[in-house]
């Protein structure tokens, strides 16, 4: 074999074994972006179900302060502000719906 073509083959080989390289660093990147794109994925799916978790017992909690307001005054109060000193906390009304004439509160 002359030596141009020794060059030449040992070019072609070197270019191959870079292009072997780079594509294996490519499939891992992309496997690495999967693996933290569903971890990111479980962590926010993860926090909405807690979040979710919380306003429902928020809401439990206010649904008994306003059984014990009845039981207590005989009336349903007249606003989530009645029930504030029960739930020794203050109680967002924005995101609450009350009937005050039947005590049914639900999320908005």
């Amino acid at each position: 074999m002359a030596r141009t073509e020794k060059k030449e083959l040992t070019k072609i080989i070197t270019l191959l074994f870079a292009f072997l390289i780079l594509s294996a660093f490519l499939i891992v990147s992309c496997e690495q972006k999967n693996s933290l794109e569903e971890s990111g994925n479980a962590l926010v799916n993860s926090y909405e179900k807690s979040k979710k978790a919380g306003e429902d017992a928020t809401l439990k909690n206010i649904q008994s302060a306003i059984q014990i307001y009845r039981a207590t005054n005989g009336e349903y109060p007249n606003s989530l502000k009645d029930i504030e000193n029960l739930m020794r906390s203050p109680i967002d009304s924005n995101l609450y719906q009350y009937n005050p004439e039947t005590g049914e509160i639900k999320l908005k």
